[in-house]
């Protein structure tokens, strides 16, 4: 029995490696030939957020570290920049998993986009200090509502397709 929710568990995470790739090949295959008028959402931060939330031991710190240190390095961003404030980021989300599902969505939605801002200025400030040239800072503001505006929707459609709903309140059925 261990051993197959086990498995089920790798096949979970490695579909989450999956879904982080294809981000990734999105991001690198030029779409248009023209600039892109609108900057991209954070995706990845939002499913894996809404996981945590949810189901932690499907993102567990390993699989973050190493798919945000992928992005950064096929990006060309700073490397690790990016993935300490989003490490630091998700595993803040961890640690108030247990309180957010005690709470309506609304806080959920709150607590977890006011985390992702925290981690934008954070990355703002480090390339600042780094002396690292930046993207307009009306580029990460745009970027900031089109997440917030889609992690409800992200959040809707990971219980809707793949079945992925907070556990019964009071219930905690998982080791992490």
């Amino acid at each position: 029995m261990t051993a197959e929710i086990s498995k089920f568990i790798w096949v979970k995470q490695g579909a989450l490696a999956a879904f982080a790739f294809l981000i990734l090949f999105y991001n690198l295959i030029p779409v248009s030939l023209t600039p892109d008028d609108l900057p991209k959402p954070d995706l990845l931060y939002c499913v894996i957020a809404a996981i945590i939330v949810r189901r932690p031991q499907i993102a567990p710190f390993w699989l973050v570290v190493a798919i945000f240190l992928t992005l950064d390095i096929f990006l060309q961003r700073p490397l690790g920049a990016w993935t300490l404030c989003m490490l630091l980021a998700l595993e803040a989300v961890r640690a108030r998993r247990y309180f957010i599902r005690s709470q309506l969505f609304s806080y959920e939605w709150v607590v977890v986009l006011l985390i992702y801002l925290v981690a934008l200025i954070v990355f703002r400030f480090i390339l600042t200090v780094s002396l690292v040239a930046m993207p307009p800072l009306s580029a990460d503001v745009i970027s900031f509502f089109i997440t917030v505006v889609l992690y409800p929707i992200i959040v809707f459609g990971l219980a809707t397709l793949f079945g992925l709903r907070r556990p019964n309140t009071g219930k905690r059925g998982e080791t992490q």
